[in-house]
């Protein structure tokens, strides 16, 4: 009988972040890494294994695609979108402002960071910081749209520097824009990170 696991919760997503990340592995190197039981990363990689997502090669097991296991993982979560604002402040301010407030750039934003081939002129957030909000409303209505996410699924783990700035992660950053139905705009990152 094949058990079901919620993809979502901490423990669960901490084990399948670091296989989307080592793509090889054993039980016990993810143990070890994640801190989760070996109970509980036996559980998850025995579901995963059954559902064709991991195999196993002589001691280890590998990762058999990592966005057939992201477009599942995104079939659970879906972003939580807490504020759109359209402003009129120039994108390299605004970014600093971010920057200073303690925002982690996500979504096309993030993706700016680590791939400079696209662009979107809109910018993405992660924050739960109600200020930051409260402070961009009082800009003039402009043309500079802002969205800001609800952090969720361990994001301080997930996060790298860029420059001066916070950023979801190459990883997180696909599986970001899984969930937010934007895969498509992550090819050339797909392509490095599960080369």
């Amino acid at each position: 009988m094949k058990i079901m696991i919620r993809l979502t919760a901490d423990k669960t997503y901490r084990v399948i972040y670091y296989i989307l990340n080592e793509q090889e592995f054993t039980q016990t190197e993810v143990h070890e890494a994640t801190d989760v039981s070996i109970g509980r990363v036996n559980q998850v990689v025995s579901w995963l294994r059954e559902s064709g997502h991991v195999e196993k090669a002589g001691t280890q097991y590998e990762l058999t695609s990592g966005v057939s296991l992201i477009s599942l993982l995104s079939n659970f979560r879906s972003m939580k979108k807490t504020a759109t604002l359209d402003i009129d402040a120039g994108r390299e301010k605004t970014s600093e402002f971010l920057i200073e407030k303690g925002a982690v750039f996500c979504l096309t934003s993030a993706l700016q960071l680590h791939d400079s081939y696209f662009r979107d002129p809109s910018i993405c957030a992660y924050s739960s910081d109600k200020g930051i909000v409260e402070e961009l409303k009082k800009f003039p209505k402009g043309n500079l749209r802002i969205n800001i996410y609800e952090p969720d699924l361990l994001l301080d783990e997930n996060t790298v520097s860029v420059d001066s700035a916070r950023a979801t992660s190459e990883t997180r950053t696909i599986i970001d824009l899984f969930c937010d139905d934007k895969g498509y705009a992550a090819e050339r990152l797909i392509e490095r990170v599960f080369a």
